[in-house]
């Protein structure tokens, strides 16, 4: 997910040529990298319930090597929307609900982020236990031990 744009400011800023800048989008897009240069752990679609209007909507979801879990509007949107830094999660829960099927509520100080992958039970506890995983490995004062970090 390295954005056009920045590669274009990155030539700009007579940090590459067009060439080089090219190959380095390749690579980029070949190793799936975060907004911020970081690994991608994991990706997909999720619904995400917003903040202040309690309505649902579909985002893509990206859990980066940094412990972010970042959001744009769709696969391949290169503009992301918002983030949730897991660095400062405090926990992470997870429930069902007819309507909407798995959900899992993400506890930060600032907010609690509720996500969903509708009634795909396996989607969201593969979600749940990486999230939950890297929250307990953090709160104990080691990093996490999944692969992908």
């Amino acid at each position: 997910r390295l954005a056009t744009t920045t590669l274009l400011e990155l030539q700009r800023l007579g940090l590459g040529d067009q060439d080089t800048l090219r190959t380095l989008y390749h690579h980029a897009s070949a190793i799936k990298l975060a907004p911020d240069f970081s690994r991608v752990v994991k990706e997909g679609l999720l619904s995400k319930r917003g903040d202040i209007v309690k309505s649902w909507k579909e985002r893509w979801f990206v859990l980066a090597s940094n412990l972010h879990v970042y959001y744009f509007r769709d696969e391949s949107a290169t503009k992301q929307l918002g983030s949730i830094d897991l660095n400062s999660a405090i926990g992470v829960t997870t429930e069902s609900d007819v309507k909407r099927g798995s959900m899992m509520s993400i506890i930060t100080p600032g907010r609690t982020w509720i996500v969903s992958a509708g009634h795909n039970d396996r989607e969201m506890k593969a979600w749940y236990e990486l999230i939950s995983n890297i929250i307990s490995h953090r709160q104990s004062g080691k990093r996490a031990s999944h692969s992908g970090y």
